[in-house]
């Protein structure tokens, strides 16, 4: 409880997804000054960690690494970056949550600051039936009867089962692939091919992050701090013969898991790790992950992967193309007869430029509509879904196109127009 001459004044702005925290101080009884404690939450449709996303800003700083319920986060000065998903409607999404306060803030402003740090949680809508606790597991993967939240409810070397684990660990492999992605990238732009991995690891042009060629040689051939499996745990091996942790016989030079010429099948029971597969040739590579959750957007985004079980998801990639994809599944409500104004967004991970067309919906015209169109924005990759008069009350649906000039994807959005 704060002392009398102490108070916080929460003003909350669901619709901007802004929540402002201001915190008055009385020096003197004459005198008074005002500091701003600040929350924003910015869309992460590209799965960015707090690291990554703050150098794509063009940041310059020393951010630190920190944790904040769980999830990945950073601070840099006078600002914390989180970045959480949220799950809605069957979906997972993930955002950057920025808190922060004002330059020059008063000690006890500080002090309020770093409390609601500590007390920051997220979705909460995990924290009760049907979902709530789950149970820690061992390092034999056997549940060990102890209730939990989060990992770090759980003994060292043990993992939570809770559903706001599994998230927070998704998040995480979210954030994972899109950085070892872009170090693929970057290779083939400095070096004309993709990595393949033709000798350094127990099988030719693979490796696996529970194997120790991914922090030997992976990890030097690509340059970077290379992320593991949040659990990095492989399933039941079978025999004895198999190392536990690798699933890999030395004496006969032999995998546990099944494979092809193009893909590689992890032992079924409780595989978590992360699977680089390339060629020999260096012209495509593939990059794997187990999820622990199957939200359909995230399969979607990330291609439902035939290496592993159905919970895996893959990123694959050929010298060729990614398609587009849709980022919003809906548009905002409008009122009859009235201006209308969306926003639709789209990412091409190639950085292809995007040719937006709206598909012809005469039904629009015959209600009212003055046909919309779609413009420019300041971000490349929104457009303004405008009309200068929306059409008569009801529940409309557009469809869009968009073409980086090698694949064209379409998408049908609705919205509401209220009397």
């Amino acid at each position: 409880m704060l002392k009398k001459h102490k108070f916080i004044k929460i003003l909350a702005i669901s619709f901007l997804l802004v929540v402002f925290f201001s915190c008055k101080n009385l020096i003197k009884a004459q005198t008074q000054h005002k500091d701003t404690i600040a929350v924003r939450v910015i869309v992460n449709p590209e799965h960015y960690s707090p690291m990554r996303w703050y150098q794509e800003q063009g940041f310059i700083g020393s951010p630190q690494k920190m944790v904040v319920d769980g999830y990945q986060a950073i601070r840099d000065g006078r600002t914390v970056y989180v970045g959480a998903a949220n799950v809605q409607a069957g979906d997972l999404y993930t955002n950057i949550y920025l808190m922060s306060y004002n330059q020059d803030a008063e000690q006890d402003t500080m002090d309020i600051y770093s409390r609601l740090l500590k007390r920051w949680k997220f979705n909460h809508n995990f924290m009760h039936v049907p979902f709530g606790t789950g149970e820690c597991v061992g390092k034999n993967k056997f549940l060990t009867g102890v209730n939990c939240f989060l990992d770090s409810d759980c003994e060292i070397g043990e993992y939570c089962n809770s559903m706001k684990s599994n998230v927070i660990r998704d998040t995480r492999r979210l954030a994972d692939i899109v950085d070892i992605k872009i170090a693929l990238e970057n290779y083939n732009k400095e070096f004309g091919h993709y990595p393949t991995m033709e000798a350094g690891s127990y099988l030719p042009y693979r490796t696996l992050s529970v194997w120790p060629s991914w922090n030997e040689s992976f990890r030097k051939i690509l340059n970077i701090d290379i992320p593991s499996d949040p659990i990095n745990d492989i399933g039941d091996c079978g025999t004895d013969n198999y190392n536990k942790q690798t699933c890999w016989d030395d004496e006969i030079r032999e995998f546990a898991g099944t494979t092809t010429v193009n893909t590689i099948a992890l032992p079924a029971s409780c595989s978590r790790t992360y699977v680089f597969t390339g060629n020999k040739i260096g012209t495509k590579y593939d990059v794997c992950a187990v999820f622990d959750t199957t939200y359909s957007n995230i399969i979607g985004d990330y291609k439902n992967g035939s290496c592993y079980s159905s919970s895996a998801v893959k990123v694959d990639k050929v010298l060729q193309n990614s398609a587009p994809y849709f980022v919003v599944n809906t548009l905002a409500g409008g009122i009859k007869n009235k201006e209308y104004i969306g926003y639709i967004k789209a990412v091409d991970f190639d950085g292809d430029r995007l040719t937006w067309t709206i598909v012809a919906q005469s039904a629009w015209l015959a209600s009212g509509w003055v046909m919309p169109e779609l413009q420019n924005t300041s971000d490349i990759n929104q457009k303004r879904f405008y009309s200068t008069s929306a059409g008569n009350v009801g529940n409309y649906s557009i469809t869009i196109n968009i073409d980086d000039g090698k694949e064209n994807i379409t998408k049908t959005f609705n919205l509401l127009i209220f009397p």
